[in-house]
């Protein structure tokens, strides 16, 4: 913490890039609170950080920071550090801990990260380009750049905040690990980088690493002074970062702990995030949140390369236009031919460019003598042209009481029951802050839909009122639901209404469009699953759900995950695009069948095996296409549905395709497709006990989407009509008392006539453990919900959640302290220095002659003022035959960028500027005797005749006259510090 102190308090300009930070974010410091529309994050982050902060006023700090694994209020209890980068909440929670108000700690947040960006972009651009300007206007490109300020005050994605500050770490230390003397230093950096940006937001991690690998390419193609094995350190940091990493990434991205977790975005997402090719145009013409590329300091970075082409701005440069290319995703070029494309939102490669552009851009600096003032104007004008339009964005926005309005009403209303956001087309973040914080309610779902695990249910939820009604009815019943938030879309001011009321809801209040609707009966967390039930497995299971609403949902559609114990609980199964279609998995399905179940089964769509004529229990799979019009011929039972069908996919205008069967018992609809002929729609095999239905051409989806939902009704009673199956909607509570849950225990007491399958409305993750009187029993998975077998009588339900206790987390830890260790160890031995050692100054020499192209420099004295730390080298193009001079001291120089005589000083002055020069590169003065051989009272010579004068003796001055200024600290490697060698002690 000295050290840092001391680094800030002997670098004025280091600390006018922090407080250029801070001054950013002042406006924000307002009265007021974060924007809340449909593109900002802040309020969920808020919310949850919040959440944090109650746990460590209610259990201590260290206890409550460390307790907070779920949250009990989201998605029947979102698994807070599982599914989400932890890192932002972490510090978030604590600071709203600290200053007593979530938006204060949210303000401290937001100025927190914004000084350290501008520090950390000011101190490892100057040490990139050795110049303490271009360090400077590094850091006020970086944070004044709009999609900066659109990240920090209009997404308010915390967590990419966060992931924008390793990125002048990785773009030095990177560049380090392959052109620089010492590896050491880079590697520990780079790695530890590594693994901030994965804690800090996991996909954007996987975005730099994309970026960061184009990059070495471009500098191997480009520079060939860089070696191939120096290139592989780069990817070696990313191993060690992700692996520092994985406690956090394995169990919530590899998928071993429960299914059906979905983080990728899908087309529709993409979408949202894909800009448009006028985001070109600077800031004026932009509407507040669009993603907007920074057009003048794209301009800026363009003239900096043309004018000064080094290789290491070539391959940045052409980094940054690929990302910015990438950011315009589905409707740039580049966006479409991305492997794997469909994993990243395409506006996150524009902060790439956002900090690697500005480290360009300032490499105009220095502006020499010549046009000083134009230039200079110019500049100014570019970078005003990205930031000035942006800044009004700053300001905070009023209290949004309008939302604040019903969830204040809200808050008189009973803690039973949940409430569920039907608001369209998804809950704000607002929305979700006002129904937990302000009307202190259990939600059904958070701000953030994708990476929840009842993120498809909750999605049908929304639309399910209108088009599934009876499909939202158990929906509600298993969630426990009692208060519901509905704001119907414009054009349907009715929607949803009939069906809540058929649910039993009335209307309590309505305020600016919003409706409150409230069920006046008690909320149950735990009910009873009672009779023959059925179970739906697959994927997209949209249109079975609303064909067969009484049915469970699968928590996985691969049938590995099914044991025949889970699957004895239902007595039909139902099998739509489903996923392990192994011998083994089908001959424990098959066996359960013919123990008495009934297996209604569409093999449309789900792989090649089957299509190209897979034996599915006997019965033989074929693909089939279909066009135009034909005739279905019934069976007498059911001779009142459609006899004819429209077979045409809308969304293609081609065929309407599917899988069609040979080798049934009995065909209940055929298709007549003429002479005679036909294809099975529906039929059935017998097996055993049991039967298996096989339904062709996915056509509970046709009757679906042409809304025929009284065919499919009618269809699906007949499926299941020998099962006589439980078919009731809401499930019977079983009586207990509230459910009392916290941030990692929960706790129910409960009364039951007679033993019960019972369902307790909170999310199922293993990590769960259960005792029942205080001995263990197992919990099942249904629905994502917790399913356990209950005894009858009175009995006390605990629960703990254990965060390390299943295999996954466990791997992760193995796999985080093992990497860390190993790059402990790589810090205390170092790593060994290739024989293929670039030019550690690679493109900054490269005007040398070829005789004089290599990377010594020493330390000598300076003719002018006489100082003994002076950095010497090698003659270059201009200085030839004298040896380089620079001197930190009185400023004499003697180099590629012209001659300057240096300073006249007192001695005192001479002292004073040496020893605060020499503590801004991190040496004591007490080190000076260990480190050169002379205190801190012998910095300077006393005799000078042994060097030369001030002017060299035959100099031409006219012909080292430069339109460039040197920089100001362009010093040797410290790595080179000593020893100098024999015969060049002397300029």
């Amino acid at each position: 913490m000295q050290r840092i102190c001391s680094l800030f308090m002997n670098n004025r300009n280091l600390l006018l890039a922090a407080l250029l930070g801070f001054i950013v974010t002042l406006p924000h410091w307002l009265p007021g609170y974060p924007a809340s529309g449909d593109r900002t994050d802040t309020w969920g982050h808020i919310a949850r950080a919040t959440i944090m902060a109650d746990a460590m006023h209610s259990e201590g700090f260290l206890r409550g920071f460390l307790n907070t694994h779920w949250v009990p209020d989201w998605y029947m209890g979102d698994l807070a550090r599982v599914y989400y980068p932890p890192l932002a909440v972490d510090i978030l929670g604590p600071l709203i801990y600290l200053t007593g108000d979530p938006f204060v700690g949210y303000k401290v947040f937001i100025s927190l990260a914004s000084t350290i960006l501008g520090a950390l972009v000011y101190l490892f651009s100057a040490r990139l380009w050795r110049n303490k300007s271009i360090g400077l206007l590094s850091s006020i490109l970086a944070v004044t750049a709009p999609h900066t300020l659109n990240i920090l005050y209009i997404q308010g994605n915390m967590p990419r905040v966060l992931a924008l500050l390793p990125l002048p770490v990785l773009a030095w230390s990177i560049e380090g690990l392959l052109t620089g003397k010492k590896l050491r230093h880079p590697f520990i950096l780079a790695s530890l980088a590594w693994a901030f940006a994965a804690l800090s937001h996991s996909q954007q991690a996987i975005v730099y690493m994309i970026c960061f690998a184009l990059y070495v390419v471009l500098r191997l193609l480009t520079d060939m002074l860089v070696g191939l094995r120096r290139s592989i350190l780069p990817f070696v940091t990313m191993a060690f970062g992700l692996g520092i990493s994985a406690p956090y990434w394995m169990p919530a991205y590899l998928g071993g702990e429960i299914n059906g977790v979905p983080y990728l975005p899908g087309d529709t997402i993409i979408r949202i995030f894909t800009t448009r090719w006028s985001n070109f145009l600077p800031a004026f013409w932009q509407d507040p949140g669009e993603i907007v590329i920074p057009i003048g300091m794209l301009c800026l970075a363009t003239i900096a390369v043309l004018a000064r082409p080094k290789p290491i701005r070539k391959a940045w440069y052409g980094v940054s236009i690929v990302a910015i290319l990438l950011s315009l995703g589905l409707n740039g070029p580049l966006y479409p031919l991305l492997p794997f494309n469909t994993m990243f939102m395409p506006d996150r490669f524009l902060d790439i460019s956002v900090i690697i552009l500005p480290m360009i851009a300032a490499g105009l600096l220095p502006l020499g003598s010549k046009g000083r003032l134009p230039r200079a104007a110019i500049i100014a004008g570019l970078v005003a042209l990205d930031s000035v339009p942006v800044f009004h964005l700053i300001l905070p926005h009023p209290w949004p009481a309008d939302s604040a309005f019903l969830a204040e009403r809200l808050a008189t209303e009973p803690d039973d029951g949940r409430l569920l956001h039907l608001l369209h087309p998804e809950p704000f973040a607002s929305d979700i802050y006002m129904g937990q914080i302000v009307a202190g309610k259990d939600l059904v779902m958070g701000w953030n839909l994708p990476n929840t695990p009842t993120h498809f249910a909750v999605r049908r939820a929304i639309y399910a009122a209108e088009y599934y009604p009876a499909y939202f009815q158990r929906l509600l019943s298993l969630w426990n639901v009692r208060y519901i938030m509905l704001r119907p879309p414009s054009d349907e001011p009715t929607y949803a209404q009939d069906a809540l009321r058929t649910a039993g809801f009335s209307r309590l209040n309505q305020h600016a469009g919003t409706q409150l609707w409230i069920n006046p009966m008690l909320g149950a967390p735990l009910k009873a699953l009672v009779g023959n039930q059925m179970l739906v497995i697959g994927d997209n299971l949209t249109s079975w759900l609303a064909a067969f609403p009484w049915a469970g949902e699968g928590y996985s559609p691969d049938l590995g995950d099914y044991d025949r114990a889970y699957l004895n609980r239902f007595r039909v199964i139902g099998l739509a695009r489903f996923q392990g279609d192994s011998p083994e998995n089908l001959a424990r399905l098959e066996d359960w069948v013919a123990g008495g179940g009934i297996l209604i089964v569409d093999l449309s769509g789900i792989g090649s095996a089957y299509e190209q004529g897979y034996s599915f229990m006997g019965v033989q799979a074929m693909p089939v296409s279909i066009f135009e019009e034909h005739a279905l011929r019934w069976t007498k039972e059911l001779e009142n549905m459609p006899v004819q069908a429209n077979f045409k996919d809308e969304t293609t205008g081609g065929p309407w395709s599917g899988a069609s069967y040979i080798g049934l018992d009995n065909t209940i609809v055929e298709v007549d497709k003429g002479n005679n002929a036909s294809y099975p729609l529906v039929g059935y095999k017998n097996i055993g006990q049991g039967r298996v239905w096989f339904i062709s051409l996915n056509y509970l989806y046709y009757l679906d989407i042409n809304q025929d939902f009284e065919a499919r009704d009618q269809l699906a009673g007949y499926l299941i009509n020998s099962a006589q199956l439980n078919t009731d909607l809401a499930l019977p509570p079983i009586e207990s008392s509230s459910l009392q849950a916290n941030w990692h225990s929960a706790s129910l007491l409960y009364t039951a006539g007679q033993p019960a399958t019972a369902v307790l409305s909170m999310t199922y993750t293993p990590r769960w453990q259960a005792t029942l009187d205080g001995v263990p029993i197992t919990i099942h998975n249904y629905n994502r919900l917790m399913l356990l077998d209950l005894p009858a009588g009175e009995h006390q339900l605990n629960f703990r959640y254990s965060p390390s206790e299943t295999l996954w987390p466990r791997i992760g830890l193995v796999v985080g302290i093992a990497s860390l260790e190993l790059l402990m160890l790589v810090a205390l031995l170092g790593l060994r220095r290739s024989n293929l050692v670039p030019n550690h100054v690679s493109g900054q020499a490269e005007n040398l002659p070829v005789t004089a192209h290599h990377s010594k420099e020493w330390l000598t004295t300076c003719p002018n003022c006489h100082f003994k730390l002076a950095a010497g080298g090698p003659p270059n193009g201009v200085t030839y035959p004298f040896n380089v001079i620079r001197c930190a001291v009185c400023g004499y120089r003697l180099d590629e960028y012209g001659f300057e005589a240096g300073k006249i000083q007192s001695q005192d002055q001479r002292l004073a500027i040496a020893r605060n020069w020499i503590r801004s590169q991190g040496w004591e003065l007490d080190s000076l005797p260990d480190r050169f051989g002379f205190g801190p009272d012998e910095l300077f010579e006393t005799e000078m005749a042994e060097h030369l004068p001030a002017v060299p003796p035959f100099f031409s001055i006219d012909a080292v006259v430069s339109d460039k200024e040197p920089p100001e600290d362009k010093l040797p490697d410290s790595s080179h510090r000593g020893k100098v060698p024999p015969g060049q002690d002397k300029a």
